[in-house]
Order: C-alpha cells, then sequence, then structure tokens
C-alpha cells in the first residue's frame, strides 16, 4: 500500500512522526519564491532551463523533502528566539533580527526548530 505526501512517494513502513508533518506544513507556510531563488541557485538554473515552471513547483515536488529553506515569509524572529531558549543570547547582539534569521536559514530550518513558542 502506497500513500503520497507532497508528491513524493512514502511508502506503507515510512513512518512520519508529528514533528516531521510539522516540519513540512512549516514549508510550505514560510515558502517565498524570491528568497527560496536566491537561496539555491540550482533551482534558479532548473527553472530557467524549464525543468521546473518555478520555484514552487520545485519545493513542492523535490525542496520541501530534501529540507530545502523556504524563505522567511510570516518568520517572527522574537517568536522564534523565545521558542528555542538556546537562542536567547540573540537578543543581546546589535541586531538580534538579522542574527535570528541567519540561524534559521542556515541550520534551524533544516535542524526543524520550532517557530513559536
Amino acid at each position: 500500500m502506497k500513500k503520497f505526501l507532497f508528491k513524493n512517494e512514502v511508502t506503507s513502513g515510512d513512518k512520519l512522526s508529528t514533528g516531521d508533518l510539522q516540519n513540512l506544513l512549516n514549508g510550505f507556510l514560510l515558502f517565498n519564491e524570491a528568497d527560496y531563488i536566491r537561496a539555491n541557485p540550482d533551482v534558479r538554473q532548473a527553472v530557467q532551463r524549464g525543468d521546473f515552471p518555478s520555484g514552487f513547483s520545485h519545493f513542492q515536488e523535490r525542496g520541501n523533502m530534501e529540507r530545502r529553506f523556504p524563505g522567511f515569509n510570516g518568520f517572527k524572529w522574537d517568536d522564534y528566539v523565545k521558542a528555542n531558549a538556546d537562542l536567547a543570547h540573540f537578543r543581546e547582539d546589535p541586531s538580534p533580527e538579522a542574527r535570528a534569521k541567519a540561524h534559521f536559514k542556515e541550520s534551524g530550518y533544516a535542524e526543524g526548530r520550532r517557530l513559536e513558542p
């Protein structure tokens, strides 16, 4: 028996935790075409070649399951820092929003960090 999730094949032996599903959903909620294309030059090239009609199409078919950074649509840096106690020191940074965004883009998204408390 096979099930399909976001156009990616998931077999009955595969198990997705609630956290995994939340991370997949977060990817769609945060998706921003410009951010995604900027963060993924290979996707920009694939769209230009006509391999995909858009960055969103790539994200839907591959990028989300590959845990590629989706963008900052609706990202609230303050909630992100509150939800991740180990990032509290970001508030002391001269640019806490920039620091939180950089962390989320570079590692937090792929790690499945919480977005809100």
